[in-house]
């Protein structure tokens, strides 16, 4: 072989293989580019599993507490009827939907949930 045809055989060679000693000798460019890319996904994928055991250590955040709501205020049954009295509340029960709201309106009651009227306009 001519020097010339050598030298472009060499040159044809370089493009494709390297020589990695570390790795035993002449590699293929694509199986080199391939480690490294598989070396990448590796140190990643030991990154993201330290991640994961690091967040795993820590303690649980503790659930948002609501507080609670005040009980209601205990009312007695005299204040009740006080308080309803105040309203105008008649003590009649309402003849079409059974509720003790009925007030006075003028000479008649008025039902003041369903607004009927006992009979008066």
């Amino acid at each position: 072989m001519s020097e010339e045809t050598l030298l472009s055989a060499a040159r044809r060679m370089v493009r494709f293989f390297r020589i990695d000693e570390s790795k035993g000798g002449i590699t293929s460019i694509d199986t080199i580019r391939a480690s490294e890319t598989l070396d990448k996904m590796v140190k990643r994928a030991d990154a993201e599993e330290k991640a994961r055991q690091a967040q795993a250590a820590l303690p649980a955040p503790e659930p948002e507490r609501k507080p609670e709501p005040a009980p209601a205020p205990v009312v007695d049954l005299t204040t009740q009827r006080q308080i309803a009295q105040m309203k105008g509340y008649e003590g009649v029960a309402c003849t079409m939907c059974g509720n003790f709201t009925m007030v006075r309106n003028g000479t008649c009651l008025k039902c003041d949930t369903c607004g009927s009227t006992t009979g008066c306009s």
